[in-house]
């Protein structure tokens, strides 16, 4: 089983368009931060690649892993 906000990468709130609560965590000047933000732009371009979105792609990925029986998407808060 897998669990994602699908939102761990995002600087801002994906539905809201608000600021994310920890900017200094999205950094890009930190070069882990640097790698994962690179990460996200070759992933946006598989999923351009295929005609989907990114969380489509994310879901896909899940669901198609054969260790994987049932992904579990929500929100992180109840706000």
């Amino acid at each position: 089983m897998t669990w994602s906000p699908l939102q761990l990468l995002a600087p801002v709130d994906l539905t809201s368009g608000r600021p994310a609560l920890t900017p200094a965590r999205f950094d890009p000047a930190i070069p882990g931060n640097a790698a994962k933000l690179d990460a996200v732009e070759r992933l946006l371009d598989v999923a351009g690649q295929v005609g989907c979105t990114l969380p489509e792609l994310a879901l896909a990925f899940t669901t198609a892993h054969p260790a994987v029986t049932s992904t579990i998407i929500g929100p992180r808060t109840m706000e």
